[in-house]
């Protein structure tokens, strides 16, 4: 198994950020970009924990929104664990930068929050899999080493997941769910209908 210590994938993303781009950690754009990226590193989050890297990606004349992004790296394998860990950092960095929020947000920018799983081996074969395809928030990359350098690689939406066909199952719930929608509607229909025949719009009576 070709991992490393976490705090050498930690040390490669913190001080070699361009590189880890250019070798695939796509995550890491936004300087590659020419934003202004605040990089800070073992965040003390207390009691939440420590965070391994927060990357604060600055608005600035063209890119009106701010980022916020956890980091976090493991030696081996991203698991359920792995998510729930930066979440608890993302959660516990809203509580600790509430006013330089409100404050970006009154000048007018949007502040946005994500997190960067990154490690050797990905769990493939529990709830992570469904977990990171409803968060498009969330991005995951493995490392290999080549040479003296990592190489990682980016996993998108619907990774893992081993089949993607329909059932009969799944034909008769959505046949279900399509005839209760159009009784729904009639139904509500015909509740609007009773209602303003007998109220206006501000609900006095007629």
């Amino acid at each position: 198994m070709n991992t490393i210590l976490e705090k050498f994938v930690e040390a490669e993303l913190f001080n070699e950020p361009m590189r880890a781009y250019f070798n695939g950690l796509g995550a890491l754009e936004h300087e590659a970009f020419g934003r202004q990226v605040q990089r800070l590193r073992q965040v003390q989050l207390e009691p939440y924990g420590i965070a391994d890297l927060v990357n604060i990606i600055h608005a600035d004349q063209e890119s009106r929104h701010v980022i916020i992004q956890v980091i976090e790296c493991k030696r081996d394998m991203v698991n359920l664990h792995t998510y729930a860990q930066a979440k608890r950092y993302l959660a516990a960095l809203k509580v600790a930068l509430v006013d330089f929020v409100a404050n970006m947000e009154r000048m007018g920018f949007e502040v946005r929050w994500e997190c960067v799983l990154v490690g050797h081996r990905l769990d493939s074969s529990s709830d992570l899999v469904f977990v990171l395809n409803d968060d498009p928030a969330t991005s995951v990359f493995t490392y290999q080493r080549q040479g003296k350098e990592l190489v990682f690689k980016g996993y998108g939406n619907n990774w893992g997941y081993h089949s993607r066909g329909r059932s009969n199952v799944h034909d008769k719930l959505e046949q279900l769910v399509k005839r209760q929608s159009a009784v729904a509607w009639q139904v509500a229909a015909d509740h609007f209908a009773d209602y303003y025949s007998k109220y206006d719009k501000q609900g006095n009576p007629l």
